[in-house]
């Protein structure tokens, strides 16, 4: 079911889109490379229920997740009593960026960071082979 709502034109077969004369052509997506990296992946998603596409096709990974799945853990750096966005909001108007650096918790959310922001709810890891990754890669 999470696949139908995510990509919905793959519940569309060949022989329906032919009997209707649907053109699917401008919707196929072509990539010069491969989508080597999470924070570059195809979003899919219908706004509840997301999905991130990427790698090669050894494996191909899909990255599910859903909108209400928050990670609510605190940062370390902002339980400290010295700690308060009214002081931080002082020192970026003050330009203190070394202030503001020792205030901020330590990764700042950027993409990689050991703390994150979202959870994934799941990942799938799928292995094609050349010429059946093309035609997966065709019809998305």
């Amino acid at each position: 079911m999470i696949f139908r709502d995510i990509l919905p034109l793959w519940d569309i077969s060949e022989r329906v889109r032919e009997e209707r004369g649907w053109n699917m052509e401008p919707y196929f997506l072509n990539f010069n490379r491969a989508i080597d990296r999470w924070d570059e992946a195809l979003p899919l998603g219908n706004g509840w229920i997301g999905c991130l596409l990427w790698g090669n096709g050894a494996p191909l990974r899909f990255s599910l997740d859903r909108a209400d799945l928050w990670d609510l853990r605190p940062a370390p750096e902002t339980l400290s009593e010295d700690f308060t966005y009214e002081r931080l909001i002082a020192h970026v108007r003050d330009g203190d960026q070394e202030a503001i650096m020792r205030n901020m918790p330590a990764d700042g959310g950027r993409p990689g960071s050991k703390r994150r922001s979202f959870i994934t709810s799941m990942r799938i890891r799928s292995d094609f082979s050349p010429g059946r990754l093309f035609l997966l890669h065709k019809r998305i």
